[in-house]
C-alpha cells in the first residue's frame, strides 16, 4: 500500500536473489518492482528501528503449513500445459535497471575513500535503451509529419482565402458597373460567370 508496509511470509528453501515484479515498467517505478533476498537470518540486513514487525517473522514447518491450500480445495483435473508460455524467447534486461550492482572495479584514488575498494554502479542495459531511442524517434516523426500537415493546411487556406477575396472583389466592380450604368446586363452576366 502507498505509505504503509505489507509483512509477507515465504518458505524459504530456495536461497539466493529473487525478482518479484510486475512486468509493466510504469508498475515497476511505482514500486512493484522486489528483489527479495532469501537466506538464513543471520546474512540479513537488520530490521530498522522502529519498523512494525507483526511479531516474528520465523515460523516452523508445522506453522507453515497451516497457511497452504487444505487438501480438496482445488480441482483435481488434468491442467494443459502450454509450454509456450513458460519458454522465454527473449531475454528482457529491463528489470536490471532498478537493481544496484557491485562491479569489482577500484574507485577513483583521489576519491576519500581509500583506495582499492569496490565501486557502486548502476548497470542499464542496452537493450532497454534500444526502446528508449526507438520511443524517441518515432516521436520524432510524429513531429515532423504533423508540422508538414500544418503547413499544408495553412498554405491551402491561404490560397483560398485569398481566390475568395478576389473573387468578392470581382463581384463588387461589377456591381458598381451595374448600378453606375457601364454594363449592360447580359455582359455583368458573363463576366460573373
Amino acid at each position: 500500500p502507498r505509505n504503509g508496509y505489507v509483512v509477507v511470509r515465504l518458505k524459504a528453501d530456495n536461497p539466493g536473489y529473487w525478482f518479484m515484479h510486475c512486468h509493466i515498467e510504469i508498475h515497476q517505478i511505482a514500486g512493484m518492482a522486489v528483489l527479495l533476498q532469501e537466506g538464513d537470518t543471520s546474512d540479513m540486513e537488520p530490521v530498522p528501528e522502529g519498523f512494525p514487525t507483526c511479531g516474528s517473522f520465523q515460523m516452523s514447518e508445522k506453522e507453515f503449513k497451516q497457511y497452504l491450500t487444505p487438501e480438496g480445495a482445488r480441482k483435481r483435473e488434468k491442467k494443459q500445459t502450454r509450454p509456450s508460455d513458460v519458454l522465454v524467447e527473449e531475454v528482457d534486461y529491463h528489470v536490471v535497471d532498478y537493481i544496484p550492482v557491485v562491479i569489482d572495479k577500484p574507485s577513483d584514488p583521489s576519491s576519500s575513500r581509500e583506495s582499492g575498494t569496490i565501486s557502486r554502479k548502476y548497470l542499464h542495459s542496452a537493450y532497454h535503451h534500444r526502446h528508449h531511442v526507438i520511443l524517441i524517434a518515432l516521436l520524432g516523426l510524429s513531429l515532423l509529419l504533423n508540422l508538414v500537415f500544418i503547413s499544408f493546411y495553412l498554405c491551402k487556406k491561404f490560397r483560398r482565402s485569398s481566390t475568395l477575396e478576389k473573387l468578392s472583389q470581382k463581384k463588387a466592380t461589377l456591381m458598381d458597373n451595374l448600378i453606375t450604368g457601364n454594363l449592360k446586363h447580359s455582359e455583368s452576366k458573363q463576366r460573373l460567370v
